[in-house]
């Protein structure tokens, strides 16, 4: 936190002198809403790779997970899975390529880049089918890794009843999109490498072409599980600095 005042600091002199012109200005203004965005998103990095003990705010790179279940529709892949003993790897690991915030509406447009973010589970149990036609069966060790996962979004926030925290209103726009994904799964221990190389042929473009719609599907979810955090950290003053 003492980073983002010491930029807002700086910022705010260097826009207040008397010398300045009004290009200056705007160059200031333009500087001050830049670090302040991406001090946010790398107060978001440290929070998901520390957690915080005070808050009981998980450590979520590595992210553990006891169970969690799965379920896909769709016209090239349908399954269900249980996911038991499972870790995340590298949501922490994330560049920012971009991110552009409106005050008018109070929103942030971002585009995250993870080069590589991986799921492991010590065990699970699959049934589905490719293309209705092809079923899939599988139990055992889980290890999948999806490659270069572009992720871009329009986030509206607001203040907490408080007034102490941002939080999330809604997510807009929201997609991502996977380069690779390369698995490592165990089936029945005889269709393994060919199941394994479907997934990698396959899977990805599936899952990018309906981004939007599996995105669509889990937003308040992801809203709800990010908000609980978020209230606890006394954040509204960085975003009030830009208003």
């Amino acid at each position: 936190m003492k980073i983002v005042f010491t930029i807002i600091i700086l910022a705010a002199t260097c826009c207040r002198t008397t010398i300045a012109t009004d290009d200056d200005i705007l160059k200031c203004n333009r500087f001050l809403v830049d670090a302040v965005i991406r001090q946010l998103f790398e107060l978001l990095r440290l929070l998901i790779k520390e957690g915080s003990i005070n808050y009981n705010v998980p450590i979520l790179d590595p992210w553990q997970i006891h169970h969690q279940e799965i379920i896909l529709n769709g016209n090239l892949l349908s399954l269900e899975a249980n996911l038991s003993n499972a870790t995340v790897f590298g949501l922490g690991d994330f560049d920012l390529l971009n991110a552009t915030f409106n005050k008018e509406d109070i929103s942030l447009e971002f585009n995250l880049r993870f080069p590589l973010l991986t799921v492991h589970s010590e065990h699970y149990n699959l049934s589905g089918d490719f293309f209705g036609i092809l079923p899939v069966i599988g139990e055992g060790l889980l290890h999948i890794e999806a490659h270069d996962l572009k992720f871009w979004s329009k986030v509206h926030l607001k203040q907490s009843e408080d007034g102490r925290s941002i939080l999330i209103r809604d997510f807009l726009r929201t997609q991502f999109e996977i380069g690779t994904i390369v698995s490592r799964t165990q089936f029945d221990g005889n269709i393994d490498d060919i199941l394994n190389t479907m997934i990698k042929d396959l899977l990805a473009g599936y899952l990018s072409r309906f981004s939007k719609y599996i995105a669509d599907k889990n937003h308040n979810n992801v809203t709800l599980f990010l908000n609980q955090y978020f209230l606890h950290f006394e954040s509204w003053r960085l975003i009030a600095a830009l208003l």
